[in-house]
């Protein structure tokens, strides 16, 4: 924004500071025709503008939800700007912003466009560049109250705007603004406590908006919410399900199971599948009905009960000491295999319609810690052997893929024996898809990924402290947060907000569906367990 003199009253016409305002050139009759304005520029409404756009991203404000809208076009409100872009009525033209507070942190905002700013933590830290220091921010910007702007302009949002006063609202008509209260230290005292604003109200703004100092906030879209209310705005409705408390999401339904915390999570297209480990109590097997989110238990063990797999007909889970399985069409629970001793279980299964493969803890059995391969006759036989319990069994065409513990990603042959490296370095987390594999590694090294039959490796993301791939996306746990890792690097709004414990991804289907969640609920003997329709 421009500055105006110090001192100077404001009492001229609204349309004037319409007309005037800014760094810009624009007058009233900027042109009349096309004819007027420079090669590539067009005639609208007075103005000379780029008929085609520039287009820009900006990262608040009042965008409205409309579309089209490109850098500089005539406007007046924000719905005409399109849902990236603000209407600056002052001066009647869309922008990436209007004050410094429409951009993100360490940003501020020049000529409608947010740039970086200078970071400061004192006044003296800005006085170079003629500015002053957010210090809440810890930003240069161009003010912190109206005393700060010349010619008697308001502050708003850290930028310098002009302060047309007002007695009623046919005043500020042709600004498209309203009539209301401007006290210090935000507007000068030549307003005499009146001044054009956008808003004095909610009702004033778009949809999804607040009113805040006199300006319409986009709080929704601020802060990623597409669903729900926040600050009094609201930010959407679920079609389907109830709006999470992050309000990024919809879950589709919450079921409430016996015990905690969750062994493990497997789905087909009608059913999940959930084991409650039980700790010193003794676990249990869950179905969930995918549609309905109505749980039912279906076998309770003696034991705990520590990891789940399917297959088309069946499904696993391991107790101590045993393999057993149940059909998915109904009956009793059924021991398929021993698991070694007495004290060895399963860490993790995974299945298909030939085997079942076993992520073998045993320290006293004959087996020792390693991979077995279980046929659905109930036969054992070792893949191998190990000083470390295998992770992230997956199960990609002929291999069986897995990850030695903080070390390499090894392969098998399905029917095969052995192991084979196929990328030795620490590697923290895996997944094969599309005939890919992708691993992160340890000690901020990158993300990476490799065709499975071979080849050069390709860095795709920067690291993240936690992170996890499930089904070939990239998510981000952040303590009691879910967020999803986009692929041009930037991390989105919480997908899922838990509310006790590190919450667990447990798959991801696809557009139909969204995340299968499980977290505890804090001072409860009780497991939450959602399905998340995705608004990202």
């Amino acid at each position: 924004m421009g500055k105006w003199i110090r001192g100077a009253v404001l009492l001229a016409l609204p349309m004037a500071y319409a007309c005037s305002a800014g760094s810009g050139n624009r007058t009233e009759t900027e042109c009349e025709t096309d004819v007027d304005c420079d090669d590539g520029l067009a005639c609208e409404d007075g103005a000379c503008v780029d008929p085609g756009g520039s287009g820009g991203s900006g990262a608040g404000g009042s965008g409205g939800s409309g579309g089209g809208g490109f850098v500089g076009q005539p406007c007046t409100s924000g719905e005409q700007c399109g849902g990236a872009l603000v209407c600056n009525r002052w001066e009647s033209r869309c922008g990436v912003c209007r004050t410094s507070d429409d951009c993100a942190a360490g940003n501020w905002c020049k000529d409608g466009d947010c740039v970086p700013a200078a970071s400061c933590t004192s006044d003296l830290n800005c006085s170079a560049s003629g500015q002053l220091c957010d210090t809440v921010g810890q930003r240069c910007v161009e003010c912190n109250a109206a005393v700060d702007c010349k010619a008697g302009g308001a502050c708003l949002g850290h930028s310098c705007v002009p302060a047309v006063p007002c007695q009623s609202s046919l005043d500020c008509a042709s600004l498209h603004m309203v009539c209301g209260q401007a006290l210090p230290p935000p507007w000068p005292v030549e307003v005499m406590g009146n001044a054009c604003q956008e808003c004095v109200q909610a009702a004033d703004c778009p949809s999804g908006n607040i009113c805040e100092t006199g300006m319409c906030r986009d709080v929704c879209r601020n802060t990623g919410r597409t669903c729900g209310s926040y600050m009094g705005a609201t930010c959407g409705t679920c079609a389907v399900g109830t709006c999470t408390s992050g309000g990024t999401s919809c879950a589709l339904w919450n079921a409430y199971l016996t015990g905690r915390p969750v062994g493990g999570i497997a789905l087909d297209d009608t059913t999940a599948y959930v084991v409650i480990q039980g700790g010193f109590d003794p676990g249990s097997v869950y179905t969930i009905d995918r549609t309905s989110g109505v749980a039912t238990q279906v076998a309770l063990s003696d034991t705990f009960v520590e990891s789940v797999a399917i297959n088309s007909t069946h499904v696993f889970w391991s107790e101590v000491g045993t393999l057993r399985r149940m059909a998915k069409a109904g009956g009793s629970a059924q021991a398929l295999a021993s698991t070694g001793s007495t004290e060895g279980f399963c860490q993790e299964l995974v299945a298909n319609d030939q085997y079942v493969f076993c992520a073998l803890y045993d320290f006293s059995g004959p087996n020792g810690h390693g991979l077995l391969r279980i046929g659905l006759d109930g036969s054992v036989s070792t893949v191998f052997k190990s000083s470390e319990v295998p992770e992230n069994l997956i199960i990609d065409g002929d291999r069986i893929y897995w990850q030695e513990p903080g070390s390499y990603i090894g392969y098998s042959p399905i029917a095969g024996q052995g192991q084979n490296v196929f990328h030795d370095a620490n590697v923290t987390s895996f997944s094969v898809t599309g005939g890919y594999v992708y691993w992160r590694e340890s000690g901020g090294a990158g993300t990476y990924r490799k065709p499975v039959g071979g080849g050069g490796q390709a860095e795709l993301y920067t690291s993240h402290r936690l992170f996890k791939f499930v089904e070939g996306a990239f998510y981000v746990i952040d303590q009691l947060n879910i967020r999803l890792l986009r692929p041009d690097l930037t991390v989105s709004a919480p997908l899922v907000v838990a509310e006790d414990y590190w919450p667990s991804i447990s798959y991801r289907t696809g557009d139909a569906k969204g995340l299968f969640i499980s977290d505890g609920q804090d001072g409860s003997t009780t497991t939450r367990v959602r399905e998340i329709r995705l608004n990202e």
